[in-house]
């Protein structure tokens, strides 16, 4: 019996290949994405930690520390704007993470798609490469037999 070869076998590997560069693509933006949101989520601690400041400064108002006052006002409302720039800076970069993270699923699925669809072709020409191997040795054989019945 002959051997089966897949004539499309480097296709295969290589759609195997792109599958593979793909999960391991997604996987590094997926970690990406999980630190931004943790960043992000450390901003936002630290902008409710300055509010708080902000509401402290201005409830411990009195006349002899208003001007110690204003200045630490003056502080935390620079070190507020600071952070909700990089928090809305973040928030971009999280939207633009997330989009470039969908477009690599989407082409991961259909790499895993043209992959399986080179595996189906594979496993269909193996079946009727069997098929016709068999069918040939059953040839061979009918055509022994009946030699043999034909000597006796």
């Amino acid at each position: 019996m002959r051997a089966f070869r897949y004539r499309l076998a480097a296709v295969l590997q290589g759609a195997q290949h792109v599958e593979r560069m793909l999960q391991l693509e997604l996987t590094r933006l997926e970690e990406e994405l999980a630190r931004v949101d943790q960043r992000i989520d450390a901003l936002r601690g630290l902008q409710q930690t300055l509010h708080a400041r902000v509401r402290g400064a201005l409830a411990a108002g009195g006349p002899r520390a208003g001007a110690i006052q204003f200045g630490r006002l003056q502080s935390a409302q620079h070190e507020l704007e600071r952070v909700d720039a990089l928090l809305e800076h973040a928030s971009r970069l999280r939207q633009e993470m997330r989009t470039r993270a969908d477009a690599t699923r989407g082409r991961l699925v259909e790499a895993a798609r043209s992959r399986r669809s080179l595996e189906k072709h594979r496993e269909g020409l193996a079946h009727e490469h069997l098929r016709s191997e068999l069918g040939a040795e059953t040839a061979r054989q009918d055509e022994l037999a009946s030699l043999h019945r034909g000597n006796p």
